[in-house]
C-alpha cells in the first residue's frame, strides 16, 4: 500500500473516531439538557404548586372558621367570596400539579390528597350550612372535628413537596452524573483517539525515518563518490519507486564517471604524449641552439681570435720600428684597440658557450664565469660547491649554466647589489644551484603573474628548469634583496675531482 492511501485510512479511521465519540457526546448532552429542562420546569413546578396547596389550606381553614364566628351578613358574604376565591386556588394548584405527571404516572399520595380534600370539603360545606343556619356552636363543633381531616391534607402536601423536592435532587443528580459519564467519555476518547494516532502514526513516522534516512545515506555516498552500493529500499509506495529511480541514476552516474575515467586516461595519455613530443622538440632545439652557439663560441675564439693576435703582433712591430713618431703613436692606439676587441670576443665566446664547460664541466665553468661576471660589472661574487660533485648530462649543465648567466645578467641590470653569492649543492638525489644578492628586489608574484608576460628571462628559466623535471623558486621583496634557487634531479654519476676555491671578486 502507499504512503498515500496509508494516511488516508489512518485520517478516514481518526474521522470515524472522532464521529463516533461525537455522537455519544451529543446523545448524553442532549439527555443532560431533557432531564435538566424537567428538573427546571416539572420539578420547580411541582415544588411551588406543593407549597402553595399546604399555604391555601392553611388560608382555607382560617376563612372557615372566620365564617363560622362572623355575625354581620355583609361581612359574611366578604368571607364567602373569599372561601370561594381559596378553593378555586387550591384546584388550580392541584391540576397544575397533576399536569407534570403527563409522561409518568402521579404519585400515590396525591390520589390519597384528592381524597382526603374531598371528605374536608364536605365537612367544611356542613359547617357552612349550620353557620347561615344560625347554629354556630354546632358549626364551631364540625369545625373542631374536621381539624384531624385538616392536619392530614396539610401533612400530605407538605409530603408532595418533599417529594417534589427528592425527584429534583434525583433529576440533578442523574444531570450530573450524565455530565460527568459524558466528560469521561470525551476524555476517554480524546485518549483514545490519541493511542489510535500513536498506533497508527509512530509505526508509519518510523517507516517514513528509515527510508528517508537510507535515501539520505544515498545521496551522501553519492556526494562522496561512492556509487557501489545501492539504497536498499524496497516496496511499493512512493520510496520503493524513489529507491528505485534512485538507484537507476546511480548506476547511470557510475557507467557515466567510467566512461570519463576513460576518455579522462585516453586524454591524459595523448596529453603526456603530446607534452612528451614538445618537449622532445623543445630539447632538440635547445640543443641545436646550444650547438650553434659553440661552433659559432669557437669560430670567433679560433678565427677571429687568431686573426685579432696576428693584427696585434704586426702592429706592436709597426710601434717599435716605425718610420715615424706619429706612425708608431697611431700603431700603438691600434694596437690597444685590437687588444680591445680580443676582449670583447672573448667574452661574448664566453657567453656564447664557455670551452670549460664541456671540457671541464660546470663548476669550473661556473667558477670561470663568476670570475669573469665580478672583474666585468664591478659587483664582489663568491662561488661555493659543496657535496660530492660529479658530471651531470650534458642538458642539465647547459640548463644550471644558462640559469646562471640569465640570473647574474639580473642582477646587474635590475639588482643594484654590492654582494653575490652562487652556492652549487651536489646531493645524493638532484643538485641545486643558489644565486642571492644584497640588491632593492621586487615583487616576485607580479613579475611571475600572468598579466606581467614582459619578464621572458624569469618565464625563460623557468621553463627551462621544467624541460628537465626541476623546479625554480624565487624569493624577493622590495628592499630585501632576491635569492634564486633550481633544484634538479640527479641519477647516479661519477664524482670529478674539482679544485674547492671560493671566489671573491669586486
Amino acid at each position: 500500500m502507499s504512503i498515500r492511501w496509508k494516511l488516508v485510512l489512518a485520517f478516514n479511521v481518526f474521522l470515524a473516531a472522532l464521529a463516533i465519540l461525537g455522537y455519544f457526546t451529543y446523545s448524553q448532552l442532549d439527555r443532560s439538557k431533557e432531564i435538566s429542562e424537567r428538573v427546571g420546569s416539572r420539578s420547580i413546578a411541582r415544588v411551588e404548586d406543593a407549597a402553595h396547596l399546604a399555604e391555601e389550606f392553611g388560608r382555607l381553614r382560617s376563612l372557615g372558621l372566620a365564617f363560622v364566628l362572623e355575625s354581620d351578613p355583609l361581612e359574611r358574604e366578604e368571607r364567602r367570596d373569599q372561601l370561594t376565591a381559596s378553593l378555586d386556588g387550591i384546584d388550580t394548584h392541584i391540576a397544575g400539579y397533576e399536569q407534570t405527571f403527563t409522561e409518568e404516572s402521579a404519585p400515590e399520595g396525591l390520589f390519597q390528597f384528592k381524597e382526603e380534600y374531598r371528605a374536608y370539603l364536605t365537612a367544611q360545606d356542613g359547617m357552612l350550612a349550620l353557620a347561615d343556619e344560625g347554629r354556630g356552636q354546632e358549626a364551631l363543633a364540625l369545625y373542631g372535628a374536621s381539624s384531624g381531616d385538616f392536619q392530614a391534607l396539610t401533612d400530605i402536601a407538605h409530603t408532595l413537596r418533599h417529594s417534589a423536592f427528592e425527584d429534583a435532587e434525583a433529576a440533578t443528580d442523574e444531570a450530573g452524573s450524565l455530565i460527568n459519564r459524558t466528560q469521561y467519555m470525551i476524555i476517554g476518547g480524546l485518549l483514545a483517539a490519541a493511542l489510535l494516532i500513536f498506533a497508527i502514526g509512530h509505526p508509519s513516522s518510523i517507516y517514513i525515518n528509515n527510508r528517508l534516512r537510507a535515501l539520505l545515506e544515498g545521496t551522501k555516498r553519492v556526494s562522496r563518490g561512492e556509487l557501489e552500493q545501492p539504497v536498499g529500499v524496497t516496496g511499493r509506495d512512493e520510496f520503493g519507486a524513489l529507491a528505485e529511480a534512485f538507484d537507476a541514476m546511480v548506476v547511470s552516474l557510475r557507467s557515466a564517471r567510467e566512461e570519463l575515467t576513460t576518455l579522462h586516461s585516453e586524454a591524459m595519455g595523448m596529453q603526456e604524449e603530446r607534452i612528451g613530443l614538445l618537449q622532445d622538440q623543445v630539447t632538440k632545439v635547445v640543443k641545436a641552439q646550444e650547438e650553434e652557439r659553440q661552433r659559432v663560441s669557437r669560430e670567433l675564439h679560433d678565427q677571429a681570435g687568431q686573426a685579432l693576435t696576428a693584427l696585434q703582433l704586426g702592429l706592436s712591430r709597426i710601434e717599435a720600428a716605425g718610420p715615424t713618431p706619429e706612425m708608431r703613436e697611431e700603431a700603438a692606439s691600434l694596437r690597444q684597440l685590437a687588444l680591445e676587441a680580443m676582449h670583447i670576443i672573448r667574452n661574448l665566446a664566453l657567453d656564447l658557450r664557455p670551452s670549460a664547460l664541456d671540457e671541464l664541466g660546470l663548476p669550473a665553468a661556473l667558477k670561470d664565469y663568476v670570475q669573469t661576471f665580478a672583474s666585468r660589472t664591478g659587483i664582489e661574487a663568491r662561488l661555493e660547491v659543496s657535496g660530492k660533485k660529479r658530471r651531470l648530462p650534458a642538458e642539465a649543465e647547459v640548463t644550471l649554466f644558462r640559469i646562471l648567466q640569465e640570473g647574474l645578467t639580473n642582477v646587474a641590470k635590475h639588482s643594484r647589489a654590492n654582494v653575490v653569492l652562487v652556492t652549487l649543492a651536489f646531493e645524493d638525489s638532484h643538485v641545486s644551484l643558489a644565486i642571492e644578492d644584497d640588491g632593492v628586489g621586487f615583487d616576485a608574484d607580479r613579475a611571475l603573474g600572468a598579466e606581467q608576460r614582459k619578464s621572458l628571462g624569469l618565464i625563460g628559466m623557468r621553463e627551462r628548469s621544467h624541460l628537465l623535471g626541476g623546479e625554480l623558486h624565487i624569493g624577493s621583496r622590495p628592499s630585501e634583496g632576491t635569492k634564486l634557487v633550481m633544484t634538479v634531479p640527479l641519477g647516479a654519476q661519477e664524482p670529478v675531482p674539482w679544485e674547492e676555491e671560493p671566489l671573491a671578486a669586486s
